[in-house]
């Protein structure tokens, strides 16, 4: 019975019901944006109240739709740790702590950042985001690489930074966290000028994390668009492959008759 809410994944899917999900997530997020502007709840008393009900409706309507993708997974502990699976149980907690009796606004004031989760829901219900999730899923050894050894690198330059600057300016350089403040703001190309370091070692290691700011956007960016580009590859050779595959035959047999006039 719960094969037929199931895709050829084994994953959860409820057909037209999909689209009931993605508009409602759609109205939360504008209710959430307009609940965010102090001067609307005076301008409209009313509307707020009403957006107040719809917000807690929609969570207990996310809580039950994950309990149902649970159920209906056919394999649900890979569910229940996937990335939208966690997704959707981080959405849920709020809800769960007030059901257990928490004051709501406490929840809503410790959980707030929680609430933006609910935007990656949406990408469950975007066909257009299939091909980035397999570029993905295809460079993910080379990407969790990428960024192990850009941490390693940004935190031993930042640490020598901090080391080379900080008798020259312990007001700037205090602590192993200022280099590495330095470091990211450096590496991200913002340069806020808070911190500069004037020793040479200082800005030895400031000129390498600028190299490395440029690897940050280029290795990426050509993993990403080689995999995008190896998916399209793949997606054109096998309409190609189905374009030129040989018909089968469709004429009838030989009749009795004919074969015994051979």
């Amino acid at each position: 019975m719960l094969a037929r809410w199931r895709n050829s994944k084994g994953q959860a899917y409820f057909g037209v019901w999909e689209t009931v999900f993605r508009y409602a997530i759609l109205l939360w997020l504008l209710c959430f944006t307009l609940m965010a502007i102090p001067e609307f709840k005076n301008y409209s008393p009313q509307a707020s109240y009403a957006m107040n009900v719809y917000d807690f409706v929609i969570r207990i309507f996310f809580l039950l739709e994950f309990f149902t993708r649970l159920i209906v997974s056919r394999h649900r502990l890979k569910y229940l740790f996937s990335f939208m699976g966690i997704i959707d149980l981080l959405v849920c907690l709020p809800v769960i702590l007030i059901l257990e009796g928490m004051n709501p606004e406490e929840v809503h004031y410790s959980f707030r950042m929680v609430q933006l989760l609910c935007i990656f829901k949406l990408a469950r219900f975007n066909k257009a985001l299939d091909p980035l999730k397999k570029a993905f899923g295809m460079i993910r050894n080379e990407f969790v690489a990428f960024v192990v050894v850009f941490c390693f690198l940004l935190y031993f330059l930042g640490m020598g930074t901090y080391l080379a600057e900080r008798e020259v300016q312990p007001e700037h350089f205090a602590s192993i966290l200022d280099g590495l403040w330095f470091g990211v703001e450096t590496l991200t190309t913002v340069g806020y000028g808070d911190i500069v370091p004037v020793t040479p070692m200082g800005k030895l290691f400031s000129g390498c994390i600028m190299f490395l700011g440029i690897a940050l956007i280029a290795i990426p960016t050509g993993l990403i668009t080689s995999a995008i580009t190896r998916i399209w590859q793949q997606k054109e050779f096998l309409n190609t492959m189905k374009q030129n595959s040989p018909a089968k035959s469709t004429s009838p047999p030989a009749s009795a008759s004919d074969a015994g006039k051979d």
